[in-house]
């Protein structure tokens, strides 16, 4: 495409050279349809912008040519949005893309979380805040992915995550540190897991927060073979969820909501989503996959099953209630509404009005404290069912022997092995990290764990 600055090109040129982009950076050419005046910068790093035009939010994608060298600044300016746009001739790329991902700026900065790297680390704000427009919420349509995080779904329906669902590593470090006030080191913990434990792309680090978007994540699909996203079963999704079905009992859907189980949960906790509770209702969930699931089984991942139970009394409380775990918080980030009849529906995962998030980081010292907390309240056997009513007990893996959490200050470096070492992921298969899986954690996960001499450091 030998396009000169100025030319003006159709919207489906716009749409064909935006598939170009990955394959083909130093040549594709963006066509951007008019946007309000914005400046890009003298120096072309890797960043996003965020416009907004009316209640229409847009995200400008600037991507530098190492080949090419700096560039002057740029304007560009158009009184409204059109079906044609301003084609580039720089082989600088930046292509305009409704709904994507999120985007701090100076007005509204949150927790000044940007490009994967560490924010403030200081909450006790609102989300969103007042004015920011750009992060309303509006419902997923048919297109969009969700999947089984009600956190991650809320994050995506008010735009801190790509409202379409696929979103990358950045993303979701950035997305949840500006919301919910996740320590660093737990976003990046949780970042990898998400892309290592074959659900996303270790090499795009992109991820669907839902369902299988292979052709959206990979690569190269036929290279990669399935990406599952987030839906994938006894990855990041497991046995005993809090209100997903079990994989087998429900015909492979482990993602959408139960109002059942969720009204299990609620009645269990009687409108205090604490510690104690959760604890039970865990024993519960657990006991109830044991009773009616064949091919039941609760391996080492299971143990996220804790540290995500923790999300709803650690997480989503709001300082404007005085961040107590109480019903109308957590009915709202799970997309729970009651019905006249008393059972639960679901609407849409939301922030609640007035949200104040948590004031100190939630670190990876805090989840795991809370997830050891929680599993020593109610202790449970990690293993699988034998399909003919027995039970295979996970002999060892970490600190977890003969089924159980034995060695209690490893169980940090337990998460820290899920992303670096053949996991168990029934009682005949296992997980095995890919060499691409294995370089990013040593890039982006061993850092942090360098000094707490835990097997297998990677550093």
């Amino acid at each position: 495409m030998n396009t000169v600055l100025g030319h003006k090109c159709p919207l489906s040129d716009w749409c064909t050279t935006m598939r170009l982009l990955s394959s083909r950076i130093d040549s594709a050419l963006i066509c951007m349809p008019m946007i309000d005046t914005v400046r890009l910068p003298s120096s072309y790093q890797p960043q996003i912008w965020r416009l907004v035009n009316g209640q229409t939010t847009h995200t400008v994608h600037i991507l530098h040519n190492p080949n090419h060298g700096s560039q002057t600044s740029q304007f560009f300016s158009a009184s409204k949005l059109d079906t044609w746009g301003i084609c580039l001739g720089i082989r600088i790329a930046v292509c305009i893309q409704t709904d994507s991902m999120h985007i701090m700026t100076a007005r509204f900065p949150y927790n000044n979380a940007k490009n994967g790297v560490p924010g403030n680390g200081k909450g006790g704000y609102q989300v969103p805040a007042p004015g920011d427009t750009a992060h309303q919420f509006i419902a997923p349509t048919a297109h969009d992915i969700r999947g089984p995080c009600p956190g991650l779904n809320a994050a995506a329906n008010h735009g801190f995550l790509a409202r379409d669902g696929i979103v990358t590593f950045n993303e979701l470090v950035d997305a949840q540190q500006n919301v919910y006030n996740v320590g660093y080191d737990l976003s990046v913990l949780l970042a990898v897991l998400g892309l290592t434990l074959t659900d996303g792309d270790p090499i795009t680090q992109k991820l669907s927060i839902g369902c299988d978007a292979t052709t959206r994540t990979s690569v190269a699909p036929l290279l990669t073979g399935s990406q599952p996203g987030l839906d994938g079963h006894n990855k990041f999704e497991a046995d005993t969820s809090l209100t997903r079905n079990d994989y087998f009992l429900a015909g492979g859907d482990n993602f959408n909501f139960n109002g059942t189980l969720f009204g299990m949960m609620v009645d269990t906790c009687q409108g205090n989503f604490n510690r104690e509770n959760l604890a039970l209702y865990r024993k519960q969930r657990y006991d109830q996959s044991l009773r009616d699931n064949e091919n039941f089984y609760f391996g080492p991942l299971s143990l996220l099953l804790f540290g995500a139970a923790s999300f709803l009394y650690e997480l989503m409380p709001s300082g404007t209630h005085n961040y107590a775990p109480d019903l109308d918080t957590i009915s709202s980030f799970f997309g729970a509404e009651q019905a006249p009849d008393g059972s639960w529906r679901f609407t849409a995962e939301r922030i609640p009005d007035n949200w104040t998030n948590r004031v100190l980081p939630y670190t990876n010292e805090d989840v795991t404290r809370e997830i050891l907390a929680m599993y020593l309240l109610n202790p449970v056997l990690f293993g699988g069912a034998t399909g003919d009513g027995g039970f295979n007990t996970l002999p060892k893996f970490g600190s977890i022997q003969d089924g159980k959490i034995v060695e209690a200050p490893n169980t940090l470096c337990l998460l820290y092995q899920l992303s670096t070492q053949s996991v168990p992921s029934s009682l005949n298969g296992i997980i095995t990290p890919t060499v691409d899986a294995l370089n990013l954690v040593a890039d982006k996960l061993a850092p942090q764990f360098k000094n707490l001499g835990c097997p297998n450091p990677l550093t």
